[in-house]
């Protein structure tokens, strides 16, 4: 367990790094750009949590045409509330 612990850490601080080094260069090359995409995505779509990722996801774009129809964001907000927590979950919320 400790060492998955640790290798999450280690991919996260690996991330922040090449996502600064991207940012601080004046010439931002595609391979930089394309190495933090991938390891966003490898992030988001963790096999184990994607159904709450979907589900979140779902939730915040059923509240999308109130916006554009009433003009009133108060429905994606208060949804928000719990999509945003279960987006980022690390453990299975949806089973």
């Amino acid at each position: 367990m400790m060492a998955k612990l640790q290798e999450r850490w280690y991919f996260l601080l690996v991330l922040m790094d090449a996502a600064g080094i991207a940012w601080v260069r004046t010439r931002r090359t595609f391979r930089d750009l394309l190495d933090i995409l991938v390891a966003l995505a490898g992030m988001l779509l963790d096999s184990r949590t994607l159904k709450n990722k979907l589900y979140a996801l779902l939730l915040i774009g059923c509240t999308l045409p109130v916006i554009f129809l009433e003009g009133d964001a108060t429905a994606t907000i208060f949804v928000g509330t719990f999509a945003v927590p279960m987006f980022f979950a690390k453990e299975n919320w949806i089973y």
